[in-house]
């Protein structure tokens, strides 16, 4: 990237000559600097650093532009010579803005707008960078909620937005543990109503009768009955105008 360089010398027999060619550079070396720090510095399409850049180019005619998100380029066409160490300002580009109109039921909840607070509800947003952005609204005793929103320019995004009552959650779900519970015990309810609907037969064998002297009251029965498969299988105490008292035994099989 240097110049070719010529020189005429005379040599004299015995002598040891010297000489020294001086190659002028054939490249420029710019420094290229945006007063936006974030600001990317392209240069012919080609992306050569943030905020500022020097180096080597060749001569030549470049465009060069700074460069950010949600902004409008600024650019610039220039001609640099071999040789020139030329300093080349931008401007920095220009933010392009939306609005974004906040409202909550309760109001008076924070709000955040990609980590930082930017106030409370209700609250029109001016100066908006378009694009994407993560909007949270946060309350005390309330769910915090949590939203991606688009910015267009020159545009309101209007966000509305229910926060839930924490106390009221809790309830909710709790009402619906007990939901299914009920749910899960009618179910069961219905299979066994199911079960007792079927027809049977059963025999019943007495085990072991007692009668004692004297009894008063009423007759009693208490029994129970367990299915199995096809199989039932039941068992009975008996007392008979409380004079007699039978222990008994049944096995059988249903059908539907």
């Amino acid at each position: 990237m240097y110049q070719s360089a010529t020189q005429e010398v005379s040599v004299t027999d015995g002598e040891t000559s010297a000489i020294t060619l001086a190659m002028a550079p054939d490249f420029a070396e710019p420094v290229i600097t945006c007063s936006d720090p974030n600001a990317e510095i392209w240069v012919n399409g080609e992306k050569k650093g943030v905020g500022s850049w020097n180096g080597r180019l060749a001569a030549g005619v470049y465009k060069i532009k700074a460069s950010r998100k949600s902004h409008v380029d600024t650019e610039k066409a220039f001609t640099l010579n071999a040789g020139d160490n030329t300093q080349i300002d931008l401007d920095p580009p220009t933010p392009i803005y939306g609005f974004l109109q906040v409202a909550s039921t309760p109001f008076a909840a924070d709000i955040y707008l990609d980590g930082q607070k930017v106030g409370t509800t209700p609250k029109l947003l001016n100066n908006i960078l378009i694009g994407d952005h993560e909007l949270r609204i946060e309350k005390n005793d309330y769910a915090t909620e949590v939203r991606n929103i688009k910015v267009e320019e020159n545009k309101t995004t209007d966000i509305s937005v229910e926060l839930k009552n924490r106390e009221t959650i809790k309830r909710t779900e709790s009402v619906r543990t007990e939901e299914n519970i009920y749910t899960d015990l009618a179910s069961t309810e219905t299979g066994n109503k199911a079960k007792r609907h079927h027809s049977a037969w059963i025999t019943f064998v007495t085990l072991y009768s007692y009668k004692p002297r004297t009894f008063l009251g009423a007759d009693v029965a208490f029994g129970f009955m367990i299915s199995l498969n096809k199989f039932l299988f039941s068992a009975e105490i008996v007392t008979t105008n409380f004079k007699t008292i039978e222990f008994k035994l049944g096995l059988g099989l249903y059908h539907q």
